[in-house]
């Protein structure tokens, strides 16, 4: 947690924090919510020892793809769009 809070006094990065409920489980929303279109990582502890809290990696994992699947669609390109040169007539 330290270097989350020193980072970006050293560099460019950027660090959010996830809201989390009583017993330690992270709020999926509050997650969604802050994954930006610049996100390039996110890091959860699995489990938290002072309170056995185990997290839920398949939803946050369903999240991501889904993040990540937006983001194609916004990258996807038409062939049209790209330059290829043109045969040569002999």
């Amino acid at each position: 947690m330290r270097l989350c809070v020193n980072l970006p006094k050293i560099s460019q990065v950027t660090t959010r924090k996830i809201k989390v409920d009583r017993s330690g489980l992270i709020d999926l929303g509050d997650l969604k919510s802050k994954i930006k279109d610049n996100t390039v990582l996110v890091s959860v502890a699995l489990a938290n020892n002072e309170l056995g809290t185990i997290q839920p990696l398949s939803d946050i994992s369903r999240i991501l793809q889904e993040v990540r699947d937006q983001r194609l669609k916004k990258l996807r390109i038409s062939p049209r769009s790209i330059f290829t040169p043109t045969p040569l007539k002999q």
